[in-house]
Formats: structure tokens, C-alpha cells, sequence
């Protein structure tokens, strides 16, 4: 955990996002309606929390190649109509929440959680979801 709150430091303060995941906003949304599973991070820039859940991400979405990873920024005007959609009114944040085959959103976590309680949050989510 201390390498991911290092990382995450490092990487805020050069400048440069930790997310290899691709940013859904407003226009290209319909890319989440891709057949199969999707996993959405909602997130925003001046958040630690989810700063420190970017590279776990990261990890989980290359040991789940099935599985599609978008990132949501909940801040930015070019997204805010997709960020509330899934998540109507006020919510807290980083917020991951699972699609299958484009609808039936499923809240799969709220706030920060190490590698392996995320990974097994996702997994779980999946298997409820089958």
C-alpha cells in the first residue's frame, strides 16, 4: 500500500496520470455498451483516494484481459452527463461500479481498497452477475 500512496504522489506531482485505462465522457460513452463486462472508475483529479486506486486498477485490469476498463472524471464538463446517469445526485468518489453487455450498472465499491479486496470485489460482482 505504501508503493501505491508513493506512486500516486510521484505521479500527481509531475504531472502525469497513472491511468493507462481509457476516459469515458459524454461523447464517446456508447463505447461502454460493448458486449461483455465493463468495469467504470469514477474519479477525480483532486482526489487522493482515488490517485492511490488508479495503479491498482492498472494491475487488476491486466490480470482481467476479458474484462474492459474506462475511467469516468467525474469533474470534468465533457463527462459530468455520464457521471450522473450512472450516479444520480451527490455520491462519493472513487466509486467503481460494473456494466454487463452495456446496462444493469452494478455498484461494485465505494472509497479505497487494496488490490486484492478490489480484485475480489470485481470477481464477486461478476459471479453475482452471471
Amino acid at each position: 500500500m505504501l508503493f501505491a500512496i508513493l506512486l500516486a504522489f510521484i505521479l500527481a506531482v509531475i504531472g502525469r496520470s497513472a491511468f493507462a485505462i481509457e476516459s469515458i465522457n459524454d461523447k464517446n460513452a456508447l463505447k461502454m455498451s460493448d458486449k461483455g463486462y465493463a468495469v467504470l472508475d469514477f474519479y477525480a483529479d483532486w482526489c487522493g483516494p482515488c490517485k492511490m486506486l488508479h495503479p491498482v486498477l492498472e494491475q487488476i485490469e491486466k490480470a482481467m484481459p476479458n474484462v474492459h476498463f474506462y475511467q469516468i472524471n467525474t469533474d470534468s464538463e465533457d463527462s459530468k452527463n455520464t457521471a450522473s446517469y450512472f450516479c444520480p445526485g451527490s455520491f462519493g468518489i472513487p466509486r467503481i461500479m460494473l456494466l454487463k453487455n452495456g446496462s444493469n450498472p452494478k455498484l461494485i465499491q465505494t472509497g479505497y481498497e487494496d488490490y486484492e479486496q478490489t480484485k475480489k470485489n470485481i470477481e464477486d460482482a461478476i459471479k453475482e452477475s452471471k
